[in-house]
């Protein structure tokens, strides 16, 4: 019996001593994997785009420059550039040597069939002011304009005009690869070429049939390769180092995404060590209660940084009795702007327009209103929109007003609104929607009171918000002379005038009431202190994860 004790405690001492040294291995085989908590998948259905993977595409695709803190251009895959004195012609000297994920070379034919493929989607901002695109030579580009534009550079280091592979831009609808194409390879996916060609067979290449192009395969130049195998719809997906990256070996052997849609839950998922990152890209923001309780928690970094853009809570003018400047002024005054302020807490700035305060478009001039219910009543009473049967609600053209407030699935603004609202005798009802059905919703105008979820990063093109040619952000204004200087704004050739036009873009926006209000949120990265320092890229909040490759260590 002591002898099978003794066999016992031997061969128990040898298991955990086997268990410890395979968890020691684990350990360290996971600080090589980085995992983020994000609120949504990596991309909509058969959109590889830039602009369609959100998180991702940041590590996987690249532009041609970036910015720096002081917005100015920096070298990427554009190593140099020179600008004639008329400041129409742009030359770009590409960098040599760096080729995509499926092994193709990066040369000047690349970017121009991204620019002529990709024309009416992710890089429509700069066609629209394009002449030509020429190629000089296999690493020489000249982009050619109609005339000079004071941003064409922060338009080029947006993530919509990234570079995608050639190979990757097919014809007509996106088809998804079969799971035999998700793989990603051990390295860059340069080992994939077979894979790429099955993929290529896979999508519709007949012109006649779509005379668009899409993105069909995530294939770019940047430090990370999409990991399709690992991808699963609305639970999680990856991206895994690329090895021979231009600019060096990426810090992470792969980036794990979780979706977590709940904000406290992606919180607990932090402090629980269960990610390792959150809240750092729209995707995945962090109420004001959570980024409170996680800067107090020693094992916790939280690091902010300015957002030049803004979420707009709006009304549609084209609906009676909101078709009228001044009921829609009636609404404003009853909104208390410093209780929403209170509420959404001191990463928030509560906006008149729609452009945060840091921004230099931002027009000074533009003021919020302030609270006032008895005003807000007794505009509404001068209109005749009243209570007539004593329950509370008013009435207009003999139908009590029963509205319904566009929301995320974040409620508690809409919560707030919905408080204010019945204040002055109006019902909100909350009505939530997915993001995709939003965008259908708002482009339609089948709504009353919405969130506008303009994407929040400073390069908001106002023409796309306010021009009523329309445009995926329109907010379908009809004004002539509005669209006379948005025409105008749309022209500039100096910065001076550019800024004069957006100041009177804003001004002439804010006259109509329709926005009643604007969020400004800082970008906030939550992120264990062991991990080092995240550092946000100045020109945009959805391409958040980008320097991720590099994060240097603490």
């Amino acid at each position: 019996m002591k002898k099978i004790t003794v066999i016992t405690v031997v061969v128990l001492s040898v298991f955990f001593f086997v268990l410890a040294t395979q968890k020691k291995q684990t350990e360290e085989t996971d600080r090589d994997v980085l995992t983020i908590a994000t609120g949504r998948d990596a991309t909509r259905t058969g959109d590889y785009s830039p602009y369609g993977m959100w998180e991702p595409a940041a590590l996987i695709y690249e532009t041609l420059v970036n910015l720096d803190a002081a917005c100015n251009p920096v070298p990427c895959l554009a190593e140099s550039w020179t600008v004639s004195e008329d400041g129409k012609t742009y030359v770009f000297y590409l960098r040599k040597g760096v080729s995509f994920h499926d092994g193709t070379p990066f040369d000047a034919a690349a970017v121009r069939a991204n620019v002529e493929k990709l024309k009416s989607g992710n890089w429509s901002n700069v066609v629209r002011v394009l002449q030509s695109v020429n190629v000089i030579d296999a690493h020489t580009v000249e982009l050619v304009l109609k005339q000079p534009h004071p941003t064409l550079f922060t338009l080029l280091a947006s993530s919509t005009n990234a570079i995608v592979a050639p190979a990757s831009i097919t014809a007509g609808p996106s088809t998804d690869p079969s799971p035999a194409m998700k793989m990603p390879g051990p390295k860059t996916g340069a080992e994939n070429s077979p894979a790429m060609a099955m993929m290529k067979k896979s999508v519709t290449t007949d012109k006649s049939a779509s005379p668009g192009y899409v993105v069909a395969w995530p294939v770019g130049t940047g430090p990370y390769v999409w990991d399709g195998e690992r991808h699963l719809k609305n639970r999680c997906f990856s991206v895994v180092r690329n090895d021979v990256y231009w600019q060096g070996t990426p810090r992470f052997s792969r980036i794990d995404w979780q979706v977590v849609p709940d904000a406290a839950a992606r919180a607990i998922a932090l402090e629980s060590g269960k990610v390792d990152l959150t809240g750092e890209t729209p995707n995945s923001t962090l109420s004001a209660e959570n980024i409170k309780l996680l800067k107090n928690n020693e094992k916790i970094k939280v690091t902010m940084a300015d957002n030049w853009g803004t979420r707009l809570m709006i009304v549609n003018h084209t609906r009676p009795p909101f078709d009228d400047p001044e009921v829609r002024s009636a609404l404003k005054y009853a909104i208390d702007v410093k209780a929403i302020q209170k509420l959404l807490g001191d990463t928030v700035t509560i906006c008149p327009g729609p452009l945060g305060p840091t921004s230099p478009l931002t027009d000074p001039s533009l003021k919020l209103y302030d609270y006032d219910v008895q005003k807000a009543r007794a505009i509404l009473d001068a209109k005749n929109i009243i209570d007539t049967n004593g329950d509370g609600i008013r009435e207009y053209g003999g139908r009590e007003l029963h509205l319904s407030i566009l929301s995320g699935k974040v409620p508690t603004l809409s919560v707030l609104m919905r408080e204010f609202f019945r204040d002055i005798g109006i019902d909100l009802t909350i009505e939530q929607k997915e993001t995709g059905s939003t965008f259908q919703i708002l482009a339609q105008m089948q709504f009353d009171i919405a969130t506008h979820s303009n994407i929040p990063s400073f390069y908001l093109n106002l023409s796309q918000q306010f021009s009523n040619k329309g445009g995926r952000w329109s907010l379908n204004i009809d004004d002539p002379a509005l669209e006379d200087v948005i025409e105008k704004y749309n022209q500039s050739t100096d910065w001076n005038t550019y800024k004069a036009c957006a100041f009177e873009i804003q001004r002439r926006v804010h006259a109509k009431q329709i926005i009643l209000f604007a969020v400004n949120e800082q970008k906030v990265a939550a992120y264990r202190k062991d991990l080092g320092e995240f550092v946000f890229p100045p020109e945009e909040w959805v391409g958040a994860d980008q320097n991720l490759w590099n994060m240097k260590k603490s």
